[in-house]
C-alpha cells in the first residue's frame, strides 16, 4: 500500500490566500473600469431631450376622477406647451381609472398617434389606448385618471429610449 506524504498545511494555507487576493484584485479592476473610472481619453455627455413636435389635431381633455376643475387645469397646461385644445369636460365614457390617465385614439390613424407619441413625454404615466370607437380622424383623448399628479416641467424620454452621446475630450494636462 502507498504511502502518502503528509500535507503541509502551511503551504496549502499560503496558495489558498493568494488565489483569493489575485481574484480580488482583479474584481476590483473589472469594477473600476466597468463604473467609468479607467482608461477614457474622453468623455460622454447626453444631449438634451426635446420631445416630438405637438400636430395640430385637437386635444379632448376628460376628468375621470371626483376633483372638480382639472381638465380646465390640464387644459391651460398644455396650451402652454403648443397643444391645440379641442373639448373640455368630463369624461364621456364615464369609466372610473385608477391610474394615472389614458391618452385615447383612433387605431386606424397614424396621426393620432403621432400626437400620443408628442403628450407622453410629458406625463410617462399616461397609458396610449388604441379606442375603436373613438371618432375617427387625428384627434386625442387626454383622459386624467385618480393617480394624476399633472404634466411635467419639462419633458422626459420614454422609458428604454436612449438619448445620442456627445464624445467630449478632456483637456490635456501640462
Amino acid at each position: 500500500m502507498p504511502r502518502f506524504r503528509p500535507v503541509n498545511r502551511r503551504k496549502r494555507f499560503l496558495a489558498v490566500c493568494l488565489v483569493l487576493i489575485v481574484l480580488g484584485a482583479v474584481g476590483a479592476g473589472s469594477a473600476y473600469l466597468v463604473k467609468g473610472g479607467g482608461l477614457r481619453k474622453g468623455s460622454c455627455q447626453r444631449v438634451a431631450y426635446f420631445p416630438p413636435s405637438p400636430l395640430h389635431a385637437p386635444v379632448n381633455v376628460f376628468n375621470s376622477t371626483t376633483q372638480g376643475g382639472l381638465a380646465g387645469q390640464v387644459k391651460d397646461q398644455l396650451q402652454q406647451r403648443g397643444f391645440t385644445i379641442g373639448t373640455v369636460g368630463n369624461d364621456p365614457y364615464r369609466r372610473k381609472i385608477r391610474g394615472t390617465g389614458e391618452l385615447r385614439y383612433d387605431a386606424d390613424n397614424s396621426d393620432g398617434l403621432a400626437q400620443v407619441n408628442a403628450l407622453r413625454p410629458w406625463n410617462l404615466g399616461m397609458a396610449p389606448v388604441p379606442d375603436p370607437q373613438h371618432p375617427k380622424g387625428p384627434s386625442v383623448d387626454f383622459v386624467i385618471g385618480d393617480s394624476f399628479g399633472g404634466l411635467y416641467p419639462t419633458a422626459k424620454p420614454l422609458p428604454g429610449q436612449v438619448l445620442p452621446c456627445v464624445a467630449t475630450t478632456a483637456p490635456a494636462a501640462n
